[in-house]
């Protein structure tokens, strides 16, 4: 007769069970998405060309915003000297112009950084 296992040996034996079954849903997950593919796709490297096209797309897009950014920092940069040369002085309109300056140099960075992830 067997003996009873202990509630170590039971806990190693669900816990060996988990991993087991976690690595069974990743292989079928992983077949599904190479079914995926496989559908879209006629050839692997038909894939990988689609990849490099798409990284390309991706860099010129980086590299127009880039540009984009860098005058939005300059605007930036002009409006806060006109603001700090004004002192109390400066107009709402200085001010909102410094804002929307500022708003936009903010939106390309997230746009870049997105893009980047």
């Amino acid at each position: 007769m067997a003996r009873a296992l202990t509630p170590e040996e039971r806990a190693a034996q669900a816990e060996a069970l988990a991993a087991q079954e976690s690595n069974q849903a990743d292989r079928a997950r992983q077949e599904e998405q190479d079914q995926r593919l496989l559908r879209l796709y006629r050839s692997p490297e038909e894939v990988i060309g689609r990849r490099d096209s798409t990284v390309e797309e991706l860099d010129a897009q980086i590299t127009a915003l880039t540009g984009l950014l860098e005058g939005a920092e300059r605007r930036v940069a002009d409006m806060q000297s006109r603001v700090d040369v004004a002192g109390e002085q400066a107009s709402d309109a200085l001010l909102g112009q410094l804002e929307d300056a500022s708003e936009e140099r903010d939106r390309l960075d997230r746009k870049i950084s997105h893009i980047q992830t």
